[in-house]
């Protein structure tokens, strides 16, 4: 990230990992213009994600036959590799996360192709 850029907060999440078909623990990371994660192991898993790619940020909560997904965030964004989309699941603060993505999200611009 460039040095200018602040954080705007952070909490403790899991995300899932479909190469491991299991979540990997560590932080989520909020700023003006990303929102990036990374493990608590160093080195397993790291995100930078750029707001403007963001298309969607959506609550889960229930999920048929999957106890195991509680205070879930579903993102999907524009990136066009393999990973467009993440599933944060036991985010710390949830609803103030979706509140400030929320506020966030409208003061981007999607990136337009």
């Amino acid at each position: 990230l460039p040095l200018s850029e602040k954080l705007d907060g952070s909490t403790e999440c899991s995300l899932w990992a479909p190469y491991k078909k299991s979540y990997v623990s560590g932080i989520l990371y909020i700023s003006p213009n990303y929102i990036c994660f990374d493990s608590k192991i160093a080195n397993l898993v790291s995100i930078v994600c750029p707001l403007r790619a963001v298309l969607s940020v959506e609550r889960v909560d229930n999920v048929k036959g999957n106890a195991t997904i509680r205070r879930a965030l579903f993102l999907c964004t524009t990136q066009t590799s393999s990973s467009n989309s993440f599933l944060f699941n036991d985010v710390g603060d949830r609803e103030f996360v979706i509140s400030k993505l929320s506020e966030m999200l409208g003061r981007t611009i999607p990136t337009k192709k």
